[in-house]
């Protein structure tokens, strides 16, 4: 249950609604307490106050009818710089990253202020009373429109600042890459204890009998529930197999998980139900559990900076340098156990799990195949790998680099049109031997 209010939280909080709405309803609410404040504690200018306050009801009508009119066009005007940068981060760095835009919070809090502004003065004016017997000038809800409407100016020069900013390739690579490093250590909770590598060997999935749970729609497979899954294994003596890992594309009716038990069990319709309320699927990709989702994205625009239209290797330079320093956190980082177990000798959970080569690959393949022909990228995918072998303090991973590093060599042996760039290229080979 815990893991499902995080991914609605999550989900939530990532939606370009959300927070604009939010500030958009605190604006109206506390239109409603400014007026009621000045209906019990009315604010009578004198002295200096005279230069701002007018005990003219039309006078105050006018600032705020101009207020919630300039605020009505510069969200039109904020709207559309968002709309244009969108078209730009689509063509240049891919339609997928589109979320990266839209979500940042400096739009959602521009768009959310100068609506929600508007409705404060709508309201506002609404309250203005000028008759012969009664007349009320709601000078302290005035007051702080025009307060918000400074700010709002201040909030105008931020916002194109951070567009500006925002659109540059080597801005969104790098924030691409802390969400990397962060997913890092979020790969799965940590629910071995006690947990024994000798199920590797002991382990033997045709002594069970097994039953599949299926998929109810297509889609992205968001995240799995491992507590309740653990916990129904438990309850109901049983293994749960995970079939797919989160990011996985499922269809309808395709096995996610199957149960293993020593004797023949038929699960009833509520039991079905409740396994398949232990994963959540979607049909776009999520950061949520997927860590490849995440390399996947800074190799996107390498690999869209590497095309012949665009033909910018210095940003997949930029991506492969991102994708380096996430990737040596993975070469030290405890990846979980794919076996789960609530005791050291009681197997109760298999998961499917990314080795680090798994995550190599993932990082490297794509660019070393649409960069082949360009030396500068095959030099730094091999300067990657020294990095990468000098940073693995555990030495566990060092064949693995060894042969990629071999794998690139290889590629550049086929694509290289100019032997001094070959020769180059082999010192720096034979140069990982002094670390290995």
């Amino acid at each position: 249950m815990l893991i499902k209010l995080k991914y609605f939280y999550k989900k939530l909080i990532s939606t370009f609604w959300f927070l604009p709405c939010s500030i958009l309803l605190a604006n109206i609410l506390m239109a409603i307490l400014f007026i009621y404040i000045d209906r019990e504690y009315p604010l009578k200018p004198e002295g200096i106050l005279n230069l701002i306050f007018s005990e003219n009801p039309e006078s105050g009508r006018n600032v705020l009818s101009l207020i919630s009119g300039s605020m009505a066009g510069i969200a039109g005007t904020v709207f559309s710089i968002t709309l244009v940068v969108l078209q730009l981060a689509t063509s240049q760095l891919g339609p997928r990253l589109l979320k990266n835009f839209m979500y940042q919070r400096i739009n959602q809090v521009v768009l959310g202020q100068y609506l929600g502004l508007y409705m404060y003065c709508i309201i506002v004016i609404n309250a203005i009373r000028d008759g012969s017997e009664f007349s009320f000038i709601p000078n302290q809800s005035i007051l702080v429109a025009i307060i918000f409407t400074i700010m709002n100016v201040f909030l105008l020069i931020l916002y194109i600042h951070s567009v500006s900013t925002n659109i540059q390739p080597s801005k969104v690579i790098d924030r691409l890459g802390k969400n990397l490093k962060l997913k890092s250590d979020q790969l799965y909770p940590d629910l071995n204890s006690g947990i024994e590598e000798s199920f590797t060997k002991t382990f033997n999935e045709g002594l069970y009998y097994t039953q599949s749970i299926k998929t109810l729609k297509h889609g992205y497979i968001q995240y799995f529930d491992l507590e309740a899954l653990v916990k129904f294994s438990e309850a109901n003596n049983c293994i749960i197999k995970i079939l797919e890992k989160p990011g996985a594309y499922t269809i309808k009716h395709q096995a996610v998980l199957e149960v293993l038990s020593k004797t023949e069990m038929l699960l009833s319709q509520d039991k079905i139900e409740t396994l398949n309320s232990c994963y959540e699927v979607f049909r776009s990709k999520s950061l949520f559990q997927d860590t490849e989702f995440a390399i996947l994205q800074i190799v996107e625009i390498a690999s869209r900076a590497l095309s012949p239209g665009i033909n910018d290797p210095y940003t997949a330079i930029n991506c492969i340098d991102q994708l380096t320093a996430s990737l040596s956190v993975l070469a030290n980082a405890d990846v979980p156990q794919r076996f789960v177990t609530n005791n050291p000798d009681e197997l109760r959970l298999i998961v499917p799990r990314t080795d680090f080569k798994g995550f190599l690959e993932t990082a490297f393949n794509d660019i070393l195949q649409f960069g082949a022909n360009t030396p500068a990228i095959i030099y730094r995918l091999m300067a990657s790998i020294d990095k990468l072998i000098k940073s693995d303090d555990s030495k566990l991973h060092h064949t693995v680099l060894k042969e990629y590093a071999r794998r690139i060599l290889q590629t550049a042996e086929h694509h290289f049109k100019l032997k001094q760039d070959l020769n180059k290229l082999q010192v720096m080979y034979k140069n990982l031997n002094f670390y290995i």
